[in-house]
This record gives C-alpha cells, structure tokens and sequence, in this order.
C-alpha cells in the first residue's frame, strides 16, 4: 500500500504540473482589418475633382470590332469607377458626349484644349481622365496533343489607353497603357464538345475589360484591401470577456481588460497582452500608438511575431504619409 504522504505528494505534483501547462498555454485567432493602401505609382488624382471622358473617339470603321471596343470601354470604366467608388475620396462625373482626340504622341490641337477648359471650367474639374482608345487580341488553335485528346486554347489580350490631362495648364499629365490578359485551355475526346467547353468571347470581353479597369485604377488611386492580425488569447475568464470584446469592435472593453493584463507580473502575460492593446490601437487607425505598445511589449518579451508586426506597422505608417 502507497503511503498517504506520498499520495497527497503526487497529487500536489500533479497540480503543479496542471497548473503550469495552463498557466503556458496560449491560443491565437485572427482579426480582420481594412486597409488603405497608397496608389502604385503616385495620387495625382487625390484631393482633386475628376472628369471623365469615355470613349472619346472613334477610329474603327469595322462595325463589329467597333462593338467590341464599346464593349471594352463600358466595363474598363465600371471597373475603373468600382475602384473610385470603393475608395470614395475623389468626386467625379463623366462626360459621355464630347469628343477630343489624342494622336500617338499625346499632343492635342488648340481646338480640343479650348473644349477640354471649357469643360473643366462649366464642371470644376481639376483633372480630365480620358479613355481614349483600347484595342483586342483573340488568338485560338485546335490540335490533337501527345495522349490522342484534342485540346482547344484560347488567348485574350485587352489594351486600354488612358490619358489624365490637366486642362488649365493643358499638359498630359499621364499616358498609361494597360494590358490584361486571360488563357483558356480545354481537352476532350471530340472536336465541337471541346471547343464548346471554351468560354464565350463576349463574356471573356467583358470581365477582362473590367479587370483592365480595376488595374489602372490601382495604379493611381489608393484601395482598400482585406488583410487579418493576429491577436494571443490566454485561458482565463477574464481574457475571454476581452476577446470577444474585441471580435465585436468594443474596443473600450478590450482595451481596458488588455490594459490591467499588460502590468502582471508575468512577463508572457503582460507582452501578449501589449500586443493585443496594438492590434486594437491599429484598429482605430492609431498607428504611431500600436507601434509604441509594440515596442514596449518586445522589450518585455522577445517574441518574433512582435518584431514581424512592428515591420507591418512602420510600413503601414509610410504607406499613411504617402496618402494624406
């Protein structure tokens, strides 16, 4: 028989262990965040009214290729306007009826400035954005592969031509061309069963006219993307209030239960919950502040996520300056 002393020995051993597992156990999710990133190449439309202009000119006598451009210019420019529209910082209004034309070198006659100024002055616009021109590229082929399938293929190519002008000082600001492309590729045992597996032209015409749209619009507007942060969730009662104070967006209870968590004396406890009091700090669009609790809680603790989001976070705040 086990003496009772030795019993109540492994039972207080026990304990011990159980409560140092729980005491280390550290759980983690992930919050999803907005954010606003800079244009890729400058914000020469922020903070500026915008007229556009669409498909300003016409060149093609081919009725069917005419169609098809039309087709490329209407959804370029709901791709264009979705990314505006998403960003909501820059008034705008489009001008369907009037007609410039841009030759090869971006020069435009005397005539055609006097009705861009005209325009900017009756609709006080700063900048005039014309989409000027876009043209397609349809390659396809059939042919009977290595294995005996037939296989079908079908290349698209779409090319729009933007042109952003200042109409009082009368210079192109920018002459931007963006390309798209989309590939299709289809096997099967007969000839007319494969190739009608391939997607029609005009629906292809379409979503790649709106994804060239979209393009061009990243590259001088800022847009809104999805991204998460990770946040610690340690076991106990008092954590669980915060965290799903947290997924909730009540920040003032998150950050006031983070905040008593972050002065234990356990320095695990107290660096995890500095984090979390940045995650909910970067929320808040306070980035300078997250970057302090960051720093505070990698000085507490070195832990590598902590130092991969004080980098997130410098970027975030470069990114900022560029914008505003």
């Amino acid at each position: 028989m086990i003496p009772l002393n030795h019993i109540k020995a492994g039972k207080r051993f026990l304990l011990l262990i159980l409560v140092f597992v729980l005491n280390g156990c550290t759980y983690y999710g992930y919050k999803s965040i907005q954010v606003l990133t800079p244009p890729e190449k400058n914000t020469i439309m922020q903070n500026r009214k915008v007229t556009i202009l669409q498909n300003s000119y016409r060149t093609s006598t081919d009725t069917v290729k005419q169609s098809q451009i039309d087709t490329i210019h209407r959804y370029a420019l709901e791709g264009f306007l979705f990314s505006l529209a998403d960003y909501g910082n820059i008034p705008y209004d489009i001008d369907s009826s009037m007609a410039v034309r841009i030759n090869k070198e971006g020069k435009l006659t005397i005539y055609d400035w006097q009705k861009l100024d005209s325009a900017a002055k009756r609709r006080d616009s700063d900048i005039i954005l014309i989409l000027d021109a876009s043209d397609l590229s349809v390659k396809s082929d059939l042919f009977f592969n290595d294995q005996g399938y037939v296989e079908a293929w079908k290349d698209f190519l779409i090319a729009n031509r933007w042109v952003i002008i200042d109409p009082k000082e009368q210079t192109v600001i920018k002459d931007d061309i963006t390309i798209d492309t989309l590939s299709y590729t289809e096997t099967g045992f007969f000839i007319s069963a494969t190739q009608d597996k391939l997607p029609n032209t005009e629906d292809v015409i379409a979503e790649l006219s709106w994804e060239t749209g979209r393009i061009f619009a990243e590259k001088y507007i800022p847009t809104w993307q999805d991204r998460s942060r990770l946040y610690y969730h340690l076991p106990n009662q008092g954590y669980d209030k915060a965290i799903n104070a947290l997924l909730n967006n009540d920040f003032e209870t998150a950050a006031r239960i983070f905040k008593n968590y972050a002065e234990h004396q356990n320095d695990r406890i107290s660096a995890l919950s500095k984090y979390n009091m940045a995650v909910i700090c970067e929320l808040q669009g306070e980035y300078d502040l997250a970057l302090e609790w960051l720093r505070d809680s990698y000085q507490t603790k070195k832990y590598n996520t902590t130092q991969e989001y004080i980098r997130i976070l410098k970027e975030r705040i470069e990114e900022n300056a560029r914008l505003y």
